[in-house]
């Protein structure tokens, strides 16, 4: 449950209650589930068994650059691995939401986070080359387009904001900035595909 250091604006409050401030309210009944239910790393609790032998969590932030897919790669280890996610609704977490969080700064910031992680997952479950980048990039300028087309439609009738196709450029860039990166730099391409971090 979100904890605010001062009075969001409204359309932090209705529109940003979710991944871009880490909060999850699945409701009150326990939940299990062979896939991640998506409770995020500042909630969650993970068998010392399962971490280890997964290899911990991904990397996320790196010189205040976010590089990986942190818990959500994480948790596709552990699903492959077999184990079972669970949400467990009576309990309560309150989360520190300062202010500096309620704006459109950072949701842009979280949002072209979410690009990096996205690249970073999409390499390591399907390497792709030089010669596959225009092709990629064409696919995103054609999603983008999608989802401004989605984003106003939901603004007009009260479910978004039009602020959400400002962040959604910052989340297409980082994904063309990263993954020209992955095919140029090799030694970010060996951090890329890397899968033990408790070594």
């Amino acid at each position: 449950m979100p904890k605010w250091e001062v009075e969001p604006p409204q359309w932090i409050k209705k529109y940003c209650n979710n991944f871009l401030l880490s909060l999850i309210d699945l409701g009150k009944m326990t939940k299990i589930s062979r896939v991640d239910i998506g409770v995020y790393s500042c909630h969650e609790a993970i068998r010392r068994e399962a971490f280890f032998m997964t290899g911990g969590f991904h990397p996320e932030y790196v010189k205040d650059t976010y590089f990986g897919d942190g818990e959500t790669g994480l948790n596709q280890d552990i699903k492959k691995a077999g184990w079972l996610f669970a949400y467990v609704g009576q309990s309560k977490i309150y989360h520190m939401i300062p202010a500096r969080r309620m704006t459109q700064k950072h949701i842009n910031k979280v949002l072209s986070n979410s690009g990096n992680a996205s690249s970073y997952s999409a390499y390591r479950e399907n390497a792709f080359e030089k010669k596959d980048l225009l092709k990629r990039y064409k696919g995103y300028i054609i999603e983008y387009i999608r989802n401004c087309i989605k984003i106003a439609s939901n603004a007009l009738i009260g479910k978004s904001t039009m602020r959400f196709i400002i962040a959604s450029a910052y989340y297409y860039k980082a994904r063309i900035l990263f993954d020209y990166r992955i095919i140029k730099n090799t030694k970010f391409r060996e951090a890329v595909i890397a899968n033990n971090w408790m070594e």
